[in-house]
């Protein structure tokens, strides 16, 4: 494995991830990490741009949120079988 990881808010909760292992059980899930980040960044998107474009990067932003969990518990479990941990 190279050990890079994608950039953004999903690379950092990777990152995240993996170095909470030690303390939580599995580490920190992916899709706290990535709600903690976006929640400052939805309220300066309402100040500056207003409810209407909030409301639809919601309806993105949930989708990921519901999305990330499935994907890393069927995805991660399979490749584990393998000796490796991918993340999407």
């Amino acid at each position: 494995m190279s050990g890079m990881v994608t950039g953004g808010f999903s690379g950092i909760a990777i990152l995240v991830k993996e170095w909470t292992e030690g303390v939580v059980p599995g580490g920190i899930p992916l899709w706290i990490t990535n709600l903690s980040l976006n929640i400052p960044l939805f309220l300066i998107g309402m100040k500056l741009s207003g409810f209407q474009f909030v409301k639809r990067a919601l309806v993105g932003e949930i989708a990921l949120l519901i999305s990330v969990p499935l994907c890393e518990k069927y995805v991660c479990r399979h490749s584990q079988r393998n000796g490796r941990r991918i993340y999407f």
